[in-house]
């Protein structure tokens, strides 16, 4: 890198760090692209090889200025071989999605990034700590609404674990987070708007978790079962957690019912039912007969040559979606 280059991209760091105590920053950083866009996508000299992009979204950048950044950086990129500013990795092995929510970014913003890179979600930071957007999402307690982004995206996440073979549910108990249970007097009740307790934000996400399962209890009962690297369930954690800061009898009452097979506490009764294996596929049958009559000889030849089966097959091979 040249010194003027250098010189540039340092220019690019020292405003992101102002980000958040700078009005002005956001249109310093706004000209600094048109006058060098091709910042956005060099590597700092830094160890941790951050990008402008990832750098800034450390700071709670607007939703505007992170669409202004890809737009500039798309103009750079005209190769289709190059990479989506989304799927650019740091030396952590971390996507903007997992910065973005471990800086508690925006819902605007976590959505953008999340409609650039809608797979981003199923990534580990690889060199780092191996946690899924998910569990980075309940560590670093970002809204509901982003919880709720990022577990529609991919519920499977929730059973699966980082590199200390935690599921997202252990995150809650991290006791090591002072900042979490730092709070007196903690209840079941929501803490701050568009913040839950842990207490709702169990119950967000194994709600969103049981409507994708067929047999509902046992996932959860799977899923609560998980073990630790030091050997501890999400319960377990719990309890430890509670020796040291203040954790909720009434949360601990939650996942004892829970891990016993109790879903009422976080799902209705019609909810519970168990799917109907057949149902989607009939439906999805139905159609394609009602479509036959509409079309009229051609689909009917299609049915008699065989090929009406096997779109049915397809179908129903992918009526269940389950997670192990």
């Amino acid at each position: 890198m040249r010194p003027s280059q250098k010189k540039k991209v340092e220019s690019w760091k020292q405003k992101a760090f102002d980000l958040e105590d700078d009005p002005d920053a956001e249109q310093i950083i706004q000209l600094l692209m048109k006058t060098y866009p091709k910042a956005i996508r060099l590597e700092g000299e830094n160890r941790r090889r951050t990008t402008p992009f990832h750098l800034i979204l450390e700071h709670k950048p607007s939703e505007g200025l992170v669409r202004s950044m890809v737009k500039h950086y798309k103009r750079v990129t005209s190769n289709d071989a190059d990479e989506s500013i989304f799927h650019v990795k740091d030396g952590q092995g971390q996507l903007p999605l997992h910065i973005a929510l471990e800086n508690q970014s925006s819902l605007g913003v976590v959505r953008f990034i999340l409609k650039g890179y809608p797979g981003a979600t199923k990534y580990p930071r690889k060199y780092h700590d191996g946690c899924l957007a998910l569990h980075c999402a309940v560590l670093f307690e970002n809204s509901e609404d982003c919880l709720t982004e990022i577990m529609e995206s991919f519920p499977g996440a929730l059973a699966l674990c980082n590199s200390n073979t935690e599921t997202p549910l252990h995150m809650l108990f991290v006791s090591a987070n002072e900042e979490r249970w730092s709070l007196k007097n903690k209840s079941g009740d929501s803490l701050e708007r568009g913040k839950l307790s842990e207490k709702e934000i169990c119950k967000l996400l194994l709600r969103i978790f049981s409507k994708y399962q067929t047999n509902k209890v046992a996932a959860v009962k799977a899923l609560l079962q998980k073990r630790d690297r030091w050997g501890r369930t999400v319960l377990e954690s719990a309890k430890e957690c509670k020796i040291v800061h203040a954790v909720p009898d009434d949360l601990i009452r939650f996942l004892e019912k829970a891990e016993s097979g109790d879903l009422s506490q976080f799902m209705n009764e019609n909810s519970l039912r168990p799917i109907k294996k057949e149902s989607k596929k009939v439906v999805e049958i139905d159609r394609v007969k009602k479509h036959s009559r509409q079309v009229g000889p051609k689909v009917s030849l299609a049915a008699k040559t065989g090929q009406s089966s096997r779109l049915e097959g397809e179908l129903s091979s992918e009526e269940e979606f389950e997670f192990e």
